[in-house]
């Protein structure tokens, strides 16, 4: 008792000193000083001060039910600094609680000590009922200096000018003099040797609760610190840090079912990824609707659908949130590919055929997502009220297009490497290149014919037609023909056996073949068009083609 009363008394001098300070005026004349690397205001480290004598007190409280733990850890932190007492009538605890500025020395032992436990090979249930005393040592005085931080705040407030310095507690600061690696460390003992380490409810009740207490005072010290921050660029770069590390804290609880728990810190701390992970796998509705209502002002009704986005539970949109008709419309104003399904579903059939159409000839990943949406967007247009046959052509022009890439010979695309399992979209001029490849040997009018069926869709019809002939021109051999009968060789060439094929197909030859005179001097033939055997072959062939075709 005679340590309590001497910690008390010197909690009453500092009160009598800040009533002093306050009442002359002088606290309106304190500065700032340097503490350790970092510059912060007096007010903060007299906080720091009174915050410790509460903690000194709140130890010594519980140490006679705690005496055993608490005198083992009071023993480690003089051992390490070397200290011992002076005078045979004094004790470790005398020695210790003298020095209140180093109280915080004694947790980081708290959290030492069970791993030692755990390296002794003591029996799980005498680990577990350490850790739980631990914990419950540390969570009780701790809440104790939370009490007094809120409670006695006006007392140490700073002046605007200070505000400029970060605020950053004894129990959020890292490193020796801090707390907050300390706390993390319990926070892993609980987790590691408690939560995964028990299976007694019993005691996983208390760890859970404390995990909860721990984590809390983590977070709460780091948001009073990034509070503090005035520097846009270093306070952006923390709040990542804090988001990112207030995720890990929560999550085992979420992950251990201990929903509440968990929601508790994460609607204290705004943790909404952990909110809403929690309505999804509770299925719990109105849960997801009160904090829709709750946090309208952060604009959770985005978050949520947008979480949903990245989850791919895009099914699940439409059914819980279809009371938020607006914010739904909102988001999917931004979405068109799921905005269509809100529109079957208001009835709206031709906007969403127009939309689904929108989104086939934007669509440039997968061939099958494409078809999908120009039958949707097709099964729109026929149901929905009006005329929308020029629509339907379109959508019919659209699967004409993706029925020719889908008859590219499976060689040719193995041969360049695509995957034909989840094929991608290929542009018309690609299409083109792949049909008339020099590298595939097998190669027949059919597949030129094939090409030429894409000049519909592609930006330099002319061009494309060029080319495509020019190709078919090369697979032949111009020089070896029967000089006796040069028709009958001419039946066997790739070039004219497509004129054939395009005749009996299209009809007129102006609609299909260039004229003559393009070839005779093409560069794309190279040396060919130098060739006396290939001049009088394609003249003597649009002789006999055009005198032959005409008559008919």
């Amino acid at each position: 008792m005679q340590i309590v009363q001497q910690l008390r008394e010197k909690n009453l001098a500092l009160t009598q000193f800040l009533e002093f300070l306050h009442g002359s005026s002088l606290w309106d004349k304190l500065s700032a000083s340097t503490s350790g690397d970092t510059i912060r205001p007096t007010a903060h480290l007299l906080s720091d001060i009174a915050e410790k004598i509460v903690a000194a007190i709140a130890l010594k409280c519980l140490h006679n039910s705690h005496a055993r733990i608490i005198d083992e850890a009071i023993d480690l932190v003089l051992k390490e600094g070397n200290r011992s007492p002076p005078s045979p009538n004094l004790t470790n605890q005398d020695l210790f609680y003298v020095q209140i500025n180093r109280i915080h020395e004694i947790f980081k032992f708290f959290a030492e000590l069970i791993e030692n436990y755990v390296k002794q090979e003591l029996t799980t249930t005498q680990v577990q009922t350490a850790l739980v005393e631990i914990n419950t040592i540390t969570v009780t005085v701790l809440q104790e200096v939370t009490k007094f931080r809120e409670l006695k705040s006006d007392l140490f407030a700073v002046r605007d000018d200070l505000k400029r310095y970060e605020y950053l507690p004894w129990t959020a600061s890292s490193g020796r003099y801090g707390l907050k690696d300390v706390l993390l460390h319990m926070i892993n003992n609980t987790l590691n040797y408690g939560i995964k380490g028990s299976g007694e409810p019993e005691f996983k009740i208390k760890h859970y609760q404390h995990m909860t207490d721990l984590v809390d005072f983590v977070l709460d010290g780091r948001k009073r610190f990034l509070d503090s921050v005035q520097d846009e660029d270093k306070r952006t770069v923390l709040l990542q840090q804090y988001e990112s590390k207030r995720s890990d804290l929560i999550f085992p609880l979420v992950d251990a079912e201990q929903y509440e728990l968990a929601a508790k810190l994460a609607e204290k701390y705004l943790d909404f990824q952990i909110l809403v992970v929690i309505c999804d796998k509770t299925n719990n509705q109105t849960r997801l609707d009160e904090y829709i209502e709750r946090y309208k002002q952060y604009d959770f009704s985005q978050f949520a659908i947008s979480w949903h986005m990245r989850q791919n539970k895009q099914g699940d949109i439409f059914h819980r949130f279809k009371g938020n008709q607006a914010e739904l419309a909102r988001f999917l104003s931004d979405h068109p590919s799921l905005a269509w399904i809100q529109l079957v579903f208001n009835g709206e059939l031709a906007q969403a055929a127009e939309v689904l159409l929108a989104l086939a000839q934007n669509e440039k990943e997968l061939l099958n997502r494409k078809r999908v949406m120009l039958s949707l967007s097709k099964l729109c247009a026929l149901a929905a009220e009006g005329d929308f046959s020029a629509q339907i052509t379109e959508i019919n022009s659209e699967v004409k297009l993706l029925d020719l890439q889908e008859q590219i010979p499976m060689e040719i695309l193995n041969i360049y490497g695509y995957d034909t399992k989840n094929a991608k979209v290929l542009s018309p001029e690609e299409i083109v290149d792949l049909y008339i490849a020099d590298e595939y040997s097998k190669s027949s009018e059919t597949e030129f014919r094939k090409a030429l069926e894409l000049l519909d869709f592609v930006e330099d019809p002319i061009e494309v037609r060029h080319k495509i002939w020019c190709a078919a021109i090369l697979r032949d051999n111009w020089e070896d023909y029967n000089r006796s009968a040069p028709l009958d060789t001419m039946q066997g060439m790739m070039f004219f056996r497509l004129i054939d094929l395009c005749y009996i197909l299209d009809g007129e030859l102006e609609n299909f073949l260039p004229p003559v005179e393009s070839f005779l001097s093409a560069p794309e033939l190279g040396d060919l068009v130098e060739s006396k055997s290939f001049q009088y072959l394609i003249k003597l062939g649009y002789e006999h083609i055009y005198d032959s075709y005409k008559k008919k």
